[in-house]
């Protein structure tokens, strides 16, 4: 009888051991419960005092053994939820980067695309998955080189600052150049310096008024062009 209950609980650890749908520590799990109905089956079995009693205790624990072993949910559906969750994932970052008011429109497109690559990726590496540790591998993986993709520029009151002093060094450059121009009068001169003055304080305002990095960038550009245009 005793027999009969080891072989019983290697053949379940055996399907246990081979199902797809459990992870590594659920398999462990259930393995130690076929162990120890095991241990209790072969004692009941030992203090048996009649045949009957064996026959009772022997399919008992065969009973027991057997009930240790429970799949998890198919292995297609832990797939398809893994996927649901990099959707889910991809979603949310491509969103956050939206709104980070840091990047431009073209490092926000980038990084975009960034998500939608590792995404599909991932869900690759999900649908290749040949059992239940290998999808949540898959998947915490996909989520991390997903979330990796949204990278934060520069803050905007640092790229305020950055702005302002490209205004500045340009203001300086063309106002060295008018004082340096001969084919200008005096007065000329100080019309033309007074002007870029005036137009780099424009920029600089605009510049600060801007609340992302792409009007940023605009303010700054259309600042430098003003400035440029001073000296005739």
């Amino acid at each position: 009888a005793k027999q009969t209950i080891d072989a019983e609980a290697a053949k379940v650890s055996e399907a246990i051991d081979q199902d797809v749908t459990l992870t590594a520590d659920q398999k462990a799990t259930q393995k130690q419960a076929v162990a120890d109905e095991a241990t209790k089956a072969k004692a009941a079995i030992d203090q048996a005092s009649d045949a009957d009693v064996v026959i009772q205790a022997t399919t008992d624990g065969i009973e027991a053994i057997d009930a240790q072993h429970q799949s998890a949910t198919a292995l297609d559906k832990q797939k398809q939820q893994a996927k649901q969750a990099i959707d889910a994932e991809a979603a949310k970052v491509t969103a956050a980067i939206d709104q980070d008011n840091t990047l431009t429109k073209a490092q926000k497109a980038a990084q975009k695309q960034g998500v939608a690559t590792e995404a599909d990726k991932a869900k690759q590496a999900i649908d290749a998955a040949g059992d239940a540790d290998a999808v949540d591998q898959a998947k915490t993986a996909g989520i991390q080189a997903i979330d990796a993709q949204h990278k934060a520029g520069k803050t905007i009151d640092s790229r305020h600052d950055d702005a302002k002093q490209a205004i500045d060094d340009e203001a300086a450059k063309v106002i060295k150049a008018i004082d340096q121009d001969p084919t200008l009068t005096a007065a000329q001169k100080e019309a033309q310096k007074q002007a870029v003055a005036t137009e780099a304080d424009k920029a600089k305002k605009a510049i600060d008024a801007a609340g992302d990095a792409d009007a940023v960038d605009q303010a700054k550009t259309a600042g430098i062009k003003a400035i440029d245009e001073q000296h005739k």
